[in-house]
């Protein structure tokens, strides 16, 4: 498969629904969900539209975030050899306080590895004109410049290689992150934030290189499922980056939900915090 020619697609995609995405994000109906979180008109807008377009182009099972009435989640991970995770709109209550960093993101699934992802943030593209990300495994991650994916600048993650004057990004439930000691750590050592949306974490550590000296040099999910970070693993280890668990151990898809993204370079100072094998 020419995984070029689906950013192409993909990105096209995208932008043919960017006024409904600006739209929705100002009017649309929001409730909690029953298991917790918001879900959103909006989010449903684009499960429909993205679900579609990706189960057409790619002729096979879409594994989303948003479920809808009377549907069943898919048990995870798929016992399918090949599908797509899709997060249709990530960062909805930050979205809904007026926090323009949220954004849609897939991935697609080979025999249990990405081998492809993209990340959309709207409003970059409406303000700057450069809100589409993409990876294709062992050929690079990209960022398009324009309307088309005729102009790509490759991204690289940061060279920061002190962890005191780092900046890291803390993604997961805001309730639970008081409680964990790994997270507190971070917090004192690094200079952290809590991101508006893991989409819109991981496009900044991937693009590290052209933020600095004030790039984000790390992300931490914590908790975060499956269609928060596929995405955002490619994109990171294509510009760059390492990812692993807590304690260093390779990601798998049974294994997803805790993970450290990084520059790299400073990967081990940040396992270090949680575990005692790298202190």
């Amino acid at each position: 498969m020419d995984f070029f020619r689906l950013a192409s697609y993909a990105q096209a995609f995208y932008l043919g629904r960017q006024h409904d995405i600006l739209r929705l994000s100002r009017t649309g109906w929001i409730k909690k969900k029953p298991e917790g979180g918001y879900v959103g008109e909006l989010d449903m807008f684009m499960h429909k539209e993205a679900s579609k377009f990706f189960e057409e182009r790619l002729g096979c099972i879409v594994v989303s975030e948003e479920v809808e009435d009377g549907g069943a989640p898919v048990f995870w991970p798929p016992r399918q050899d090949r599908f797509v995770v899709l997060d249709p709109w990530d960062g909805t209550h930050n979205t809904r306080l007026g926090l323009l960093g949220g954004g849609s993101m897939m991935a697609l699934v080979e025999r249990g590895d990405v081998v492809f992802s993209c990340i959309y943030l709207p409003f970059t593209q409406q303000a700057l004109g450069d809100g589409f990300f993409f990876a294709v495994k062992g050929k690079g991650a990209f960022q398009a410049l324009g309307t088309s994916t005729t102009q790509l600048k490759p991204l690289h993650v940061s060279s920061q290689v002190n962890l005191l004057e780092a900046y890291v990004s803390l993604e997961g439930p805001c309730r639970r992150l008081p409680g964990s000691e790994f997270a507190r750590r971070i917090q004192k050592l690094a200079g952290w934030r809590n991101g508006p949306s893991c989409a819109y974490s991981f496009t900044c550590l991937a693009s590290g290189i052209d933020h600095e000296p004030i790039s984000i040099d790390g992300v931490i999910s914590f908790g975060c499922e499956s269609w928060d970070n596929l995405p955002g693993v490619l994109l990171t280890k294509e510009a760059g980056g390492k990812v692993t668990d807590f304690y260093g151990r390779s990601w798998s898809l049974e294994d997803c939900s805790n993970l450290i993204c990084s520059n790299g370079v400073l990967h081990d100072q940040i396992l270090a915090l949680n575990s005692p094998a790298f202190r």
